[in-house]
């Protein structure tokens, strides 16, 4: 998708990684919820408040949310190059330490 400047697709693509992870570490510590918003909620609740995770993580996570949303359900405004790009390292790394807690 990055390499097709795919900006929309590549932001959803990021956005459900991170949900996905997110996930699996609300039920590898028994925490069920029903929705995105519930995930988003329980996450920063559980574990970002909790300093288990950082502000920042939570709000990479909440970000990417916004822009998945923009994406795809906007078809006046489109997702950017400068927007995207710096948010995937950070997600890498967010999905690498939800990886870990959840291996420990």
């Amino acid at each position: 998708m990055r390499e097709q400047q795919y900006w929309d697709t590549l932001v959803n693509r990021m956005y459900y990684a991170a949900f996905h992870a997110v996930s699996a570490l609300l039920i590898h510590n028994a925490l069920h919820v029903h929705t995105h918003r519930g995930a988003l909620i329980a996450f920063n609740k559980e574990f970002v408040r909790t300093g288990l995770f950082t502000q920042e993580e939570g709000h990479l996570f909440s970000q990417l949310e916004g822009l998945r949303e923009r994406g795809d359900y906007n078809c006046f405004v489109d997702a950017t190059e400068e927007e995207i790009v710096p948010l995937i390292e950070p997600l890498k790394a967010l999905i690498g330490k939800i990886k870990s807690a959840i291996t420990k």
